[in-house]
């Protein structure tokens, strides 16, 4: 149990990391529109970003995974904790297994606003494509650099096994402005 308490220390850090940084980039970009003389309310957006988060929400069911193969593992929301009876945790994303050696991927065009890492957590990488933003955590080797534009399917890094347990699992959210998404109803329907 002292691994399960560690494993939930390091994904209530990354989160709050997460939940930092995704107020910070809204805060920035509503400055910059004031600057600007802009709206300010939500996001404010360039016209291009108005079209790419309009381009990303017409897209909703057709994202592309963010691995290539994957499984869900662990889905969005509240649910009973595999291993600890009583209790309840908290998923701000999907946790999708996948192989070893396996390449990240952006779901869709945009900006990188922000790599970084938790200490024993690996890497996070986060995606901004107009009010939306993805979220791609557990990265063992990061590809992108702050500011970088991507496109969609463009690697983003490599997925981090787990030496203890042997499994690679990458974990992603989906945000619209400072709102938790969930990313299966993101993403297109895997083929049996």
């Amino acid at each position: 149990t002292q691994r399960l308490r560690e494993q939930e220390r390091i994904a209530q850090e990354l989160q709050r990391n997460i939940e930092h940084i995704i107020a910070e980039e809204r805060r920035r970009a509503q400055e910059q529109a004031r600057a600007e003389g802009r709206d300010d309310t939500g996001f404010a957006l360039t016209p291009e970003e108005q079209i790419l988060s309009d381009n990303f929400a017409e897209n909703r069911g057709r994202l592309i995974w963010p691995v290539e193969r994957g499984v869900i593992t662990g889905r969005f929301g509240e649910q009973p904790h595999p291993v600890l009876r009583g209790i309840t945790i908290s998923n701000n994303g999907l946790d999708i297994a996948t192989t070893e050696g396996a390449r990240a991927r952006s779901v869709f065009d945009g900006r990188v606003t922000r790599v970084f890492s938790v200490p024993g957590a690996y890497y996070a990488v986060i995606i901004r494509h107009g009010e939306y933003l993805s979220v791609y955590a557990n990265l063992s080797e990061v590809f992108v650099r702050n500011g970088q534009q991507v496109s969609m399917r463009q690697d983003v890094g490599i997925v981090a096994t787990d030496s203890r347990e042997g499994k690679t699992t990458i974990h992603l959210e989906i945000w619209k402005g400072n709102t938790k998404l969930n990313p299966e109803q993101w993403l297109a329907r895997q083929r049996p």
